[in-house]
C-alpha cells in the first residue's frame, strides 16, 4: 500500500510539475489568495505532449521515462549520460531526496529568517500533506492503467487549480500575508537554483 501511494504521488508530481514547467501562467495579485490561471493555448500544448504511448508500459519507471521523453524529445546523448548518473531524473529515490532537501531548507528559512512559530511551520507541512493526499486521491483512479501514459484533460487542469488555490489560501492564512509573499519568492528562487545546478530535481510546487 505504501509503495502504491508513493508511486501514485510520484507520478502525479511528475505530471503536474512538468505541466507547470511547460505552461505559462498568469498570477493575479489578490489579498485573499493567489489564483493561477493557465493560458488556454499552453494548456493544449501540455495536453498534446502527454499523449498515449503506442507500446505498453509495464511499470511506473518506464511510464515516467515516456512522460519525460514526450516533453524533452531533443535531449542529446550527453544529456542522457548525465542523467544516467542517478539512473533516472524521475525515480522514487530522487523524489524522496528532493522532498527531504526542501523540508530541511524551508524549515530553516521559516524559523530563522521569517521567525515563523514552530506550530505554524508544522501546520505548513500538515497542509502540504493534505494537499498531496487530495491530489493523489483525485488522480489515483486515472493512473491505475499502467499500460498507458495518462492524458491530462481540461477538467483535470481546472480541478488541480482549484485544489492548489484552496491550500495556498490556507497557507496564506497560516503564515500571514507578509511571510506568505516572502515564502513564495523564496520557493521560486529555490526551484530556479536547483534547476540551474543541473542536478536531478523535482519542482517544489507548494
Amino acid at each position: 500500500m505504501k509503495t502504491f501511494l508513493l508511486s501514485t504521488a510520484l507520478l502525479t508530481s511528475v505530471c503536474f510539475n512538468i505541466y507547470l514547467l511547460n505552461t505559462e501562467v498568469v498570477v493575479k495579485d489578490d489579498l485573499d489568495s493567489d489564483i493561477i490561471e493557465p493560458l488556454d493555448d499552453h494548456i493544449s500544448v501540455a495536453q498534446s505532449a502527454l499523449k498515449k504511448t503506442k507500446k505498453p508500459v509495464r511499470n511506473n519507471s518506464k511510464k515516467l521515462k515516456e512522460i519525460e521523453k514526450s516533453f524533452f524529445p531533443n535531449k542529446d546523448s550527453n544529456e542522457a549520460e548525465v542523467s544516467n548518473k542517478t539512473e533516472s531524473n524521475f525515480s522514487e529515490k530522487d523524489y524522496e531526496n528532493s522532498q527531504q532537501a526542501w523540508k530541511d531548507t524551508v524549515t530553516e528559512y521559516l524559523e530563522y529568517e521569517l521567525r515563523v512559530p514552530f506550530t505554524s511551520i508544522q501546520t505548513y507541512f500538515d497542509i502540504q500533506k493534505q494537499r498531496e493526499q487530495e491530489i493523489s486521491e483525485y488522480m489515483a483512479p486515472k493512473l491505475q492503467n499502467t499500460d498507458e501514459t495518462y492524458l491530462f484533460t481540461m477538467e483535470d487542469n481546472i480541478e488541480m487549480a482549484k485544489i492548489n488555490s484552496k491550500y495556498l489560501k490556507r497557507l496564506q492564512e497560516t503564515l500571514g500575508e507578509k511571510a506568505y509573499r516572502e515564502f513564495i519568492n523564496f520557493r521560486q528562487k529555490y526551484n530556479k537554483k536547483m534547476i540551474e545546478s543541473g542536478e536531478g530535481h523535482f519542482y517544489i510546487d507548494f
